[in-house]
């Protein structure tokens, strides 16, 4: 989240179409109007062309049915190209099975883990990354089950960047 000071240039967009503003942007909020970068209105990026996210640059990552069932590698998100980054923020994990696991993030095939959690037999997991996690540019993003026989479903969601 990014917070516009006075005199910042703030650009956005409403229809796909890209228009900036010095200043006298106002939003309506819950229980009235507030100046854009305000405690009651946030400058929020993700999702605009304010030096954040664009919708085009948005992934999501849908789980295999039947989940993860073994030790074998997924990928989430695939390399992205040259020079482009691949940034996760969230994920939702579902085990459906008894059996509990590790499950980890990494970044590249077989890479570094940039991230590693517990899912109970049976049991959900909610990731929000305050700060995605990015892997290095042209590098894919992987998650690994640290134990067989679980039924593991993986929703994942971020965005490309430089």
């Amino acid at each position: 989240m990014a917070i516009a000071t006075q005199g910042d240039v703030v650009t956005y967009s409403d229809t796909g179409t890209t228009k900036n503003t010095a200043q006298g942007v106002v939003l309506m909020v819950p229980g009235g109007t507030a100046a854009l970068g305000t405690a009651s209105a946030p400058l929020v990026t993700q999702g605009v062309s304010a030096g954040g996210v664009s919708n085009a640059s948005a992934w999501n990552y849908a789980a295999v049915a039947g989940g993860i069932v073994d030790t074998t590698a997924v990928t989430i998100k695939a390399a992205a190209g040259a020079g482009v980054k691949n940034y996760l923020v969230g994920m939702q994990i579902q085990n459906s099975a008894a059996v509990a696991s590790e499950i980890s993030v990494r970044l590249g095939a077989g890479g570094t883990v940039a991230w590693r959690g517990y899912v109970a037999g049976p049991g959900i997991l909610d990731v929000d990354f305050a700060v995605p996690i990015a892997s290095a540019a042209n590098q894919l993003i992987e998650v690994v089950m640290g134990t067989t026989a679980t039924a593991t479903r993986v929703n994942a969601q971020g965005y490309t960047g430089a």
